[in-house]
Parts: structure tokens; C-alpha cells; sequence
């Protein structure tokens, strides 16, 4: 009989929400949190002022470099690229869509208009020059803050 009430609390502790594994990724909220790029870079969209930013929280391992040496302006050559504000301008129509920003690349040196539109854990990131139409997307994942550091990622 012991046996069978510890089995009986032990099934109702585990399908219950009290024994399920916590997934590292928060739950789906919108275009604004922490998003991990294909090359393993993490990028945190939050509000600045009136509208809405991207900043480099994380660069990959792979990245090229850890300053922005292809930028156009020599005097902004040796900033370091993580901490660095790469989106700006965003307008939050609603919770998953952010338009009319304008997207900086560290790797081109190149700054494009963009939208972002998240759908649950991911992202899509249209960057265009002119018109949409004549423009790339990628996909970003969410990702949990506690994995959005610049420690070891600021010298090569």
C-alpha cells in the first residue's frame, strides 16, 4: 500500500508542472527579449526612447573580429563590436512587428532599412535597400538573458 501512494505522488509530481524540466528559453513574447543569430552571436531588441534598438549582448566565436574595422568612418574602426548599437529607428506597430529601422552589419560595414517580425521563439529580420522586395531575411531564435554576455568576447 506504501509503495502505491509513493507511486501515486510520485506520477502526480512529475506530470504536474512542479517536475518538468524548466526550458532555458523564455516563453514567446513579441520581437522585443534576447535572439541567437545563425553564427551564434545573441541580440538584445529593447526600447530606447521612442522607439525600439538592437545591441550586440554576445559575438561569435566565428565572427571576424571583435572590432568594427569595416566601418565606413575611420574614427569608428577600433570601437569594439559587442555593446554596439547595430539596429536604430525601429517604430513597434504591436507586439511583433517593428518597422522603419535601419540595420548596421559590422561584418559589410553596410547599414540597410529593415522590419522585424517575431513568430513565438523566432525572429525574421528583412533587410532591403529601396524596396523590401530587394532585400535578404534572417531568422534569429529567442534565447534566455543569462546567456547574453561580452565577457571573453572582447579580444581575439
Amino acid at each position: 500500500m506504501r509503495r502505491l501512494a509513493l507511486f501515486s505522488a510520485a506520477f502526480l509530481f512529475c506530470t504536474s508542472g512542479f517536475g518538468q524540466y524548466a526550458p532555458a528559453v523564455p516563453p514567446a513574447s513579441g520581437v522585443l527579449g534576447y535572439w541567437s543569430t545563425n553564427a551564434g552571436s545573441v541580440l538584445h531588441i529593447d526600447h530606447c526612447g521612442q522607439h525600439v534598438c538592437i545591441t550586440i549582448v554576445t559575438i561569435s566565436k566565428t565572427a571576424p573580429g571583435v572590432i568594427d574595422a569595416r566601418n565606413p568612418d575611420p574614427a569608428l574602426q577600433a570601437r569594439p563590436v559587442c555593446q554596439l548599437v547595430i539596429g536604430t529607428e525601429f517604430d513597434l506597430k504591436d507586439a511583433d512587428h517593428a518597422e522603419n529601422g535601419r540595420i548596421y552589419d559590422p561584418e559589410s560595414g553596410k547599414t540597410y532599412k529593415s522590419v522585424l517580425t517575431s513568430d513565438g521563439n523566432l525572429l525574421h529580420l528583412r533587410g532591403y535597400i529601396g524596396f523590401k522586395a530587394f532585400g535578404r531575411t534572417q531568422t534569429w531564435h529567442r534565447t534566455a538573458a543569462e546567456y547574453a554576455t561580452c565577457r571573453g568576447t572582447t579580444q581575439r
